[in-house]
This record gives C-alpha cells, sequence and structure tokens, in this order.
C-alpha cells in the first residue's frame, strides 16, 4: 500500500514539474517575444531619428549637394513609402499607400507592415515630381538613400544597392561626424550579416546606452557598421587583429572609436575561452562574453587617460600612475568624490574607490563616481 501511494505521489510530482516547465517554457517565448519586439522598435527609432537628423543637416547644405546614405532598418521591414506635401499625389503609383496616406494624412513618411510601425512625420522631405510617393523596399535589413539639397528641403531618392555589403551603415546618425562621438563596429567570423546585425543593436540599444552616464548622454553619438568580415584577425587566447588593416577598413565610416565583434560560440568558447581586450581606440569583442564586456573593454578605450582593471590578474610591475582608477593608499587621486579606499586593483599592492564595479565585475552595471568622472571628461567636450 506504502509502495503504491508512493507511485502516486512520484507521479503528481512528475505531473507537478511537467506543469512547471510548460508555464516556464511558456514565459520564456514570451519573454523572447519581447525582447525582440523592443529590439526592433528600438532599431526602428534609432532609424527616425537619423533620418530626420541627416534631411535638416543635408538642406543646410549648398544647393544640390548630393549624399549618398545607408541606413539600418529592422529587417521586417518590407517598404518604406516618403511623400511630399508640396507636389501633387500620383495615386497610381502605389494606389493603397496613397489611400493609407489619405486616412492619415498628417504623416508623410510610412512603414509596411503599418501595424507594427507607426508613420512618422518628418520635415524637409522633397521628392522628384513624378516619384510621389517613392516607395522602397529595403534590402537585407538596409536602405539607401540619396539625398540632395534643395535649400528648403532634401529631396530623396532611391539608389540601387551596389556592393551594399561594404558601404558604411548609419546605425544611429545624430549630427555631424565633428561634433559628436563616432564608432563603427566591424564583425569577423561572421557567416551572416542578419546575426552581426543584431549583435550590434543589441549592444547599442541594450548595452551601451543602458547604461550610464551612456544613456544620459545618447544624443552625443553617431553609430556606424560595416558588414565586412574578412578582417586579418587570428584567434588565440586573445584576439590578435592586424590593427593598420582594421583602421584601414574602418575608415569607409567616420571614427573615433572602433569595436571589433568576434562571432564565438558559447559551448567553442566553454572549451577555448577567448579574452575580450582594448588597447587605444580599438576593442576586440568576443561575442560569447558576457556582453557588458563591451563597456568593460571601452572603459579602456573611452577616457583618456584609460581605466584599469579593478580586479586582482596583474604581475606585481604593474604600474598604477598611468590610470585614474588605481592608487596607493590613502588614495588621494579621488580626493573630493569619495574616500573609500579599497585594496586590490589590477595588483594587491594597489587601491580602488569601489568595493565593486563594471572594471572589477562584468555583472556589475555601473562605473562607479571615480570613473564617472573620467568618462564625464571626455562627454562634457561634446554639445
Amino acid at each position: 500500500m506504502r509502495k503504491k501511494a508512493q507511485i502516486i505521489s512520484r507521479s503528481m510530482i512528475y505531473i507537478f514539474i511537467a506543469i512547471v516547465s510548460v508555464i516556464l517554457l511558456f514565459g520564456g517565448i514570451r519573454t523572447i517575444f519581447k525582447l525582440g519586439k523592443d529590439s526592433k522598435q528600438l532599431e526602428y527609432d534609432n532609424f527616425v531619428v537619423s533620418l530626420n537628423t541627416i534631411l535638416e543637416k543635408q538642406r543646410l547644405q549648398s544647393v544640390g549637394s548630393l549624399k549618398d546614405q545607408t541606413f539600418s532598418v529592422p529587417r521586417d521591414v518590407e517598404l518604406v513609402c516618403f511623400f511630399d506635401d508640396h507636389k501633387e499625389v500620383r495615386a497610381f503609383r502605389n494606389s493603397e499607400v496613397a489611400d493609407f496616406r489619405n486616412a492619415n494624412s498628417n504623416y508623410n513618411v510610412f512603414f509596411s507592415p503599418s501595424k507594427d510601425y507607426d508613420p512618422e512625420s518628418m520635415e524637409y522631405v522633397s521628392l522628384r515630381g513624378d516619384e510621389n510617393p517613392l516607395c522602397i523596399e529595403p534590402k537585407n535589413g538596409k536602405i539607401r538613400l540619396g539625398l540632395q539639397s534643395e535649400g528648403r528641403a532634401t529631396q530623396i531618392t532611391s539608389l540601387v544597392p551596389d556592393a551594399i555589403e561594404e558601404d558604411c551603415v548609419s546605425v544611429l546618425y545624430q549630427g555631424d561626424p565633428q561634433d559628436k562621438i563616432d564608432i563603427v563596429f566591424l564583425g569577423y567570423g561572421y557567416k551572416s550579416s542578419e546575426t552581426f546585425e543584431n549583435d550590434v543593436n543589441t549592444r547599442v540599444n541594450d548595452v551601451m546606452f543602458n547604461i550610464f552616464p551612456f544613456n544620459e548622454n545618447k544624443h552625443k553619438f553617431n553609430i556606424y557598421r560595416l558588414d565586412k568580415f574578412d578582417l586579418n584577425c587570428q584567434i588565440g587566447s586573445f584576439i590578435q587583429c592586424d590593427s593598420f588593416d582594421i583602421k584601414k577598413v574602418a575608415a569607409k565610416c567616420p571614427n573615433d572609436y572602433i569595436f571589433v565583434l568576434v562571432e564565438r560560440n558559447i559551448l567553442s568558447d566553454a572549451i577555448n575561452p577567448v579574452r575580450s581586450s582594448a588597447i587605444g581606440n580599438l576593442a576586440k569583442i568576443n561575442t560569447a562574453d558576457n556582453e557588458f564586456v563591451l563597456m568593460h573593454e571601452f572603459g579602456h578605450s573611452f577616457p583618456s587617460p584609460p581605466l584599469a582593471d579593478e580586479y586582482i590578474g596583474y604581475a606585481a610591475s604593474f604600474d598604477a600612475s598611468g590610470y585614474p582608477n588605481c592608487d596607493s593608499t590613502p588614495c588621494t587621486k579621488w580626493a573630493g568624490i569619495t574616500t573609500n579606499c579599497i585594496q586590490g586593483c589590477s595588483t594587491n599592492n594597489y587601491y580602488r574607490s569601489n568595493d565593486t564595479s563594471l572594471m572589477n565585475d562584468l555583472n556589475d552595471r555601473f562605473y562607479g563616481a571615480v570613473n564617472n568622472a573620467e568618462l564625464f571628461k571626455v562627454l562634457e567636450a561634446y554639445p
């Protein structure tokens, strides 16, 4: 009898586990679906900001000047349609879009599928008289536009995406490169441009601009990517790339800082771990690592002098004099910011200002007051 009861009890446990598993699986699928939707919405928002910015900037150039610009758009955008409010709408060009526009007359830029992306009202849109509306089908998540100054507005034309894979793609364009902090992403080891595009968008939207102080200074950045993956790199315990070759490729885009994303399989990386690293303005990122390694390595690149690692991992010969976040006791480098002086900064011989931070542990989502002060020295130089 007791054995039968045990069997029944065990069966109930299995049923309970199965029910919980289904609930967790369903919840996980919903979470993944929601994250996917949020990511696409952020990419869409970045495209709208970028296009608005370039339309206004280009119209201020000398009349007739032409700019060739490639933008990143969500891959499920099937069509982008523009209307010129100052010219006759030729409904026969796309009657369905024209009808939709008549029902939404306050807008002049429309996206298909319309249920996923709201229409937009953009200033300075001009089209040729025989191209109103102008509907363009993106290719591989990219749309390439010719933008010609007319003084009062910017005329938009569609450019044939010849060799579009090597174009400089604007992920987020917010102003003249001379006035912005320009970052370009390159890829190595990728089999798919879509995977690279997703990796870039994740690290821009969910990582870089999801951490202080970059989240409050997003307007100071331009972000680009190059879908070119045949870089001169080798993978060992570190990522080794020919710096001259990398910078030659990156020169297709404005750049102050270069990120090379190296696609790695998580299982392969567990067997053969590869470290991310940064020297100067070049950071090489292992995508199998914690996503926030990007911002840890950016801490080594962005401020000058750079931030040091705050974990213990260097030989005793490490010299903290060139790093603002490591000091000898009593830690006078950050006097006036904090009185913290905690042993262990690259070596046990030096001290740090935070018990933990992103320069110490990738699971932390903050730099700390002393590190932020160094980051702000760069950020405050931009409007």
